[in-house]
């Protein structure tokens, strides 16, 4: 998916807000925990997307990595943020 790692740079040098939300008040970050995106994961982290963030319902990038059933993703968080989810 290294495309959309690609699109993701040119939105944010084209001054996209990395913590930008949808209609639900979710975040890049979160759609890409939901997907199982590993690299877009990892890009949005080191690019500094709010980790804590929430959305409509209160849900976090971690709510949504637990409910992709991903064990990567969790893995990708725990590693570029051995605090969250403690």
């Amino acid at each position: 998916m290294a495309g959309n790692v690609d699109v993701m740079q040119q939105l944010l040098d084209a001054g996209v807000d990395v913590d930008g939300r949808d209609d639900n008040g979710r975040t890049a970050l979160m759609h890409a925990c939901s997907h199982a995106r590993a690299k877009e994961v990892e890009w949005l982290l080191a690019h500094d997307a709010f980790e804590y963030a929430k959305d409509a319902k209160g849900n976090t990038c971690l709510y949504y990595a637990m409910r992709s059933g991903s064990q990567k993703i969790l893995d990708v968080l725990q590693l570029a943020r051995p605090w969250l989810g403690k």
